[in-house]
């Protein structure tokens, strides 16, 4: 719902690679649990066969705390932070605005190193961080909600599905947000 948060993923959370589908009574969020996905990495990804992967990975960024960091960015500080995949998203002009001008310039740089590059999958679970209007207090407040609800996590056995720190919820939970 762009309207109010200032920003929405077109595509749902959803299972892949059969990471949270072996439990029907689970349900993919969007948030990530923050401290799995800075330690976020690929080791090489193909589109196409024509893809180049000489030029997939980055010496100065082998991990996404590095990239995003280096970018500059204003992002709430919680324990989950929201991602959304496959680079669709909707975004109102005021949340590029709050982000600073700078940032904004390194990242269009860091993404003109190459066509199909790591830098690529870094900013595709940066997006929802910087473009929703999202202050400490509020991301903390779904932490807080989201956390007893919690039925299990991407971990480190499935990251080659790119969805390290992807969390799941139950479907009968009942959440009440503040």
């Amino acid at each position: 719902h762009a309207s109010k948060s200032g920003f929405g993923c077109v595509i749902k959370p959803k299972c892949a690679c059969n990471v949270g589908c072996e439990n029907s009574l689970h349900m993919a969020l969007m948030q990530h649990r923050r401290e799995s996905l800075e330690s976020f990495k690929l080791g090489d990804y193909h589109r196409t066969e024509t893809d180049e992967s000489s030029t997939f990975l980055s010496k100065d960024f082998p991990v996404f705390k590095y990239w995003r960091d280096e970018m500059g960015f204003t992002i709430p500080q919680s324990e989950t932070v929201p991602v959304c995949y496959g680079g669709q998203f909707i975004a109102q002009k005021k949340q590029v605005l709050n982000q600073p001008k700078e940032s904004w310039q390194k990242m269009e740089t860091s993404l003109s190193r190459g066509n199909n590059i790591i830098e690529g999958h870094y900013a595709e679970r940066l997006w929802a961080s910087i473009l929703s209007d999202v202050d400490n207090e509020s991301a903390r407040a779904v932490d807080e909600a989201l956390s007893p609800h919690m039925a299990s996590e991407v971990g480190e056995a499935k990251k080659e599905c790119g969805m390290l720190g992807m969390l799941f919820i139950r479907k009968d939970a009942q959440i009440e947000l503040p």
